[in-house]
């Protein structure tokens, strides 16, 4: 009696495991995993034409009058080349690695943050309809 009593728990929890792992809709299966920084958080690559790999092509290219009137939104442009206009010829085009973080959406907005490998931080808000750029920080490291 005790030989059977043990070997029908053995085949029930063998069966039980089966059911439960079978079970893709689990949220664990369906969140991808992404690296992560501790200075911008969740890093992603993008699927192309994202947000977020639209980020990392715009800062690979020149720092000129079109790049203002492609990527930063009408109503913003003159501030924006007012503040930012030294620094971005400096730096713009970057050609060392960079690393994009996660948008993070809010009511009127998005903000992003681009990770450049010899730690310099770009912390940028976007417009949430047409993802341009409203506002953009380099106030996290020193040029």
């Amino acid at each position: 009696m005790n030989k059977k009593f043990i070997c029908f728990t053995l085949i029930l929890i063998f069966f039980s495991n089966l059911l439960f792992a079978a079970n893709t809709d689990l949220l664990i299966y369906n969140q991808p995993i992404l690296p992560s920084n501790e200075k911008i958080g969740e890093i992603t690559f993008g699927n192309i034409n994202s947000v977020e790999s639209n980020m990392i092509k715009i800062f690979q290219q020149e720092y000129n009058l079109d790049w203002i009137e492609k990527n930063v939104k009408a109503d913003y442009r003159y501030n924006f080349t007012q503040e930012n206009s030294k620094i971005m010829l400096s730096l713009l085009p970057i050609k060392t690695t960079m690393y994009c973080s996660k948008i993070k959406n809010y009511s009127n907005n998005k903000a992003v943050s681009i990770f450049i490998s010899n730690d310099k931080i770009i912390d940028i808000l976007l417009d949430i309809e047409t993802d341009k750029i409203i506002s953009i920080s380099f106030n996290r490291y020193s040029f």
